[in-house]
């Protein structure tokens, strides 16, 4: 047998051992995971037949199929333990229902420390601003003049994340309402696999107090949601500023400034009831 098949057979053995699940049980439970974590790539098959050749050894395992089984062991807070080449449950952790983790934890993936970039209104400048997103799904922005924008995050159809912007703090602790929301699809990493940095679009209103949208990206500082730096702070690039734009687009994300400036800010500058021509 092969590494990944000699993987599979211990991954079907611990289900059995700790569920009692048979292969009728395994088939149904992640054709299950299927549908609730959408992948970006076809899955592989989990018929009851082909999990029985797989464990025997009559049919290859490939890495696809064992990442996917992983990723459903991951929700059963179940890890490979490459030493002693075994499975194993986390520390303090009762593996009961499988739905709980996922329904509890929806932000474990994406909760943490990012910059987020954008372009201005006048497409003139880059906007870097540090947003916090907890676990929980409250959400800071570190802004412009220390003024703080505060909101909640929410997950949807097990991919997409929702930021809803709603409050305004200014440096002298006076509040307003505030609103604008971002949008993003994370797709299967929502809820497992790593986030290193992803992409969104925001509504919101423009300077001139106009309808605006615009392209975001997020590039994560740190897994930790509570840690605080010193250097991270809110920061305008200037698209003329030809160093600063080159060294934005060596970003570990790839082209930052290069991605933002292909498009420019959508403004919505006609009036209700304007004829179009």
């Amino acid at each position: 047998m092969s590494d990944y098949n000699l993987r599979f057979k211990k991954a079907i053995d611990f289900l059995r051992d700790n569920k009692g699940y048979v292969y009728t049980d395994v088939s149904k439970k992640l054709a299950e995971f299927k549908k609730r974590v959408p992948q970006s790539k076809k899955p592989p098959g989990t018929s009851e037949s082909q999990i029985s050749r797989m464990y025997r050894g009559d049919k290859e395992v490939t890495f696809p199929t064992i990442n996917f089984i992983q990723k459903y062991l991951d929700t059963l807070r179940v890890n490979w333990n490459e030493t002693s080449q075994s499975y194993e449950v986390e520390e303090g952790i009762e593996i009961e229902n499988e739905n709980e983790y996922i329904e509890e934890k929806p932000l474990k993936n994406v909760k943490g420390v990012y910059e987020m970039y954008h372009l201005s209104h006048f497409s003139d400048t880059i906007l870097k601003n540090i947003i916090w997103i907890r676990e929980d799904g409250e959400v800071c922005i570190n802004g412009y003049s220390n003024c703080e924008h505060r909101g909640k995050a929410e997950v949807f159809k097990s991919s997409f994340l929702s930021i809803q912007i709603d409050t305004l703090v200014h440096a002298n602790g006076k509040k307003e309402k505030f609103h604008y929301q971002i949008f993003a699809n994370l797709d299967g990493n929502m809820q497992n696999g790593d986030i290193f940095h992803f992409f969104g679009i925001s509504t919101t209103i423009s300077i001139t107090n106009e309808a605006m949208a615009n392209k975001r990206i997020f590039v994560k500082l740190s897994h930790d949601e509570n840690e605080q730096n010193e250097d991270w702070i809110h920061e305008l690039i200037y698209v003329n500023n030809t160093e600063a734009i080159d060294k934005l687009n060596e970003s570990k994300a790839g082209k930052i400034a290069d991605y933002l400036l292909e498009s420019s800010t959508i403004i919505i500058k006609e009036k209700t009831n304007q004829k179009m021509n």
